[in-house]
């Protein structure tokens, strides 16, 4: 590779020297075989500078141009007529050129692209990776009376507009390495029109552009290549599962992170994050849209859990009861047991160990047919009298007298049958309660 050209802006001015650096790396570039062509170098097509067909010869003939004539031949005639013939070495008909630090390979990119990506117990690599390359169009002009040692460089995309002067220091436009030709002879034509557009877009401009292109003459015109980087980032687990992420951006803005891919998306949350994690179940979410049920420890989608309402830690729903009485959602562990009904309950909502409704049973109207039935299994109880109680869809309870005694009947209303049987005294006694 020889050495590149450097310039002070890559929309502006270059000394006449500088730019005769440029030309010596263009022949050289040129004297070497082209190994498409198996060694052989490419044959003069006796083509014209581009610059110099006819399309342009109205647009250059000026009478201003007779005042510039002699300094054109005099400090900018050699490498006038060098470029020229060295233009006409090539297929198309024009020179060509590549940004000294863009990344001409695959291998020399996929550093700058995956390293944005964390991937926990996986990595990130690409799947597919195109590097195509685009023109872009330079422009040499000489500045003409009163400055003899310099030429300008006007930039112009594949539209014919001038390009902003931003994104070619981007692109690294500022320093270009001559490559081998790459256009073919069909190419020719498309160029002619690619220059006229561009000498016809930039005297539109309403800058100086257009009051000093008119006492300028153009010297040459460049082909510079810039690679265009498209493809896919694959997120791949130790787990199995994958992912993919789409890219699209110029590759010199890839390598020095001017642009960077896209973070990954979650298809669920529609969180993006750099990092990337895959939960139990085989989706590929990202850290943000997760938390860890505080009972199981498993790694969830954070919108799944619910909060106990008694400890308010976040666990999955299946961990979660609803409080007998109230409904209230909280932990098993963290619920009391009434010591009637056996259900469970918020702890505050105990009394002497017995729940809301255990406490405040309201009279039974007879004949009820399910205590009857309880009483009828339950001989011992058949004479108690004045019967309370309450009753849902799984547990009743019922509480009678006798004399000065109680008994206490916890039903099964389902099946009907005694889950418990308890006994005291009524003057200050202690339950005994037994199975039936």
């Amino acid at each position: 590779m020889v050495p590149s050209t450097t310039r002070s802006e890559p929309l502006g001015e270059e000394s006449v020297r500088s730019f005769a650096r440029w030309i010596d790396a263009v022949e050289q570039v040129l004297a070497e075989p082209r190994a498409a062509t198996g060694g052989r170098a490419p044959q003069a097509t006796g083509r014209a500078l581009p610059g110099e067909n006819a399309s342009l010869a109205g647009a250059l003939d000026d009478p201003a141009e007779e005042a510039v004539d002699a300094t054109l031949d005099g400090v900018l005639a050699e490498p006038r007529d060098r470029l020229q013939e060295l233009a006409k070495r090539t297929a198309a008909g024009i020179i060509e050129a590549v940004p000294a630090s863009d990344p001409q390979r695959v291998r020399d990119l996929s550093p700058a692209i995956l390293r944005r990506y964390q991937v926990r117990q996986g990595h990130a690599e690409l799947s597919g990776c195109s590097l195509e390359p685009r023109p872009f169009l330079r422009l040499t002009f000489g500045e003409g009376v009163g400055q003899p040692d310099l030429v300008r460089h006007l930039w112009f995309a594949d539209d014919g507009q001038p390009v902003e002067p931003t994104l070619l220091r981007r692109l690294h436009f500022d320093r270009l390495d001559p490559v081998k030709p790459r256009l073919r002879e069909g190419d020719a034509a498309n160029i002619d029109r690619w220059i006229a557009a561009a000498w016809a877009g930039s005297e539109e401009e309403t800058t100086s552009v257009r009051d000093t292109l008119p006492r300028q003459r153009l010297i040459s015109a460049t082909l510079g290549w810039c690679r265009r980087a498209s493809g896919k980032v694959a997120i791949v687990f130790e787990a199995g599962p994958t992912a993919e992420i789409p890219f699209d951006g110029w590759a010199a803005d890839f390598a020095s992170g001017e642009t960077r891919p896209a973070p990954f998306r979650c298809p669920r949350t529609g969180l993006e994050s750099d990092q990337v994690i895959a939960l139990d179940d085989g989706t590929v979410t990202v850290p943000a849209a997760t938390d860890r049920c505080a009972q199981t420890g498993k790694e969830v989608f954070a919108e799944t859990l619910a909060r106990c309402e008694l400890t308010g830690k976040r666990v999955l729903p299946e961990c979660l009861i609803r409080g007998a009485v109230t409904g209230r959602r909280l932990l098993a562990d963290a619920a009391a047991e009434c010591q009637w009904c056996q259900r469970l309950v918020v702890p505050g909502e105990l009394a002497a160990g017995l729940c809301r409704d255990c406490r405040q049973r309201q009279p039974v109207d007879f004949p009820d047919p399910l205590l009857e039935k309880l009483r009828k299994a339950c001989p011992e109880m058949a004479r108690f009298r004045r019967w309370t109680g309450w009753r849902d869809g799984q547990v009743g309870v019922f509480v009678g007298r006798r004399g000065f005694r109680e008994g206490l009947l916890v039903a099964d209303v389902a099946t009907g049958t005694i889950r418990r049987v308890g006994r005291r005294w009524r003057l200050g006694g202690r339950w005994q309660l037994t199975p039936p």
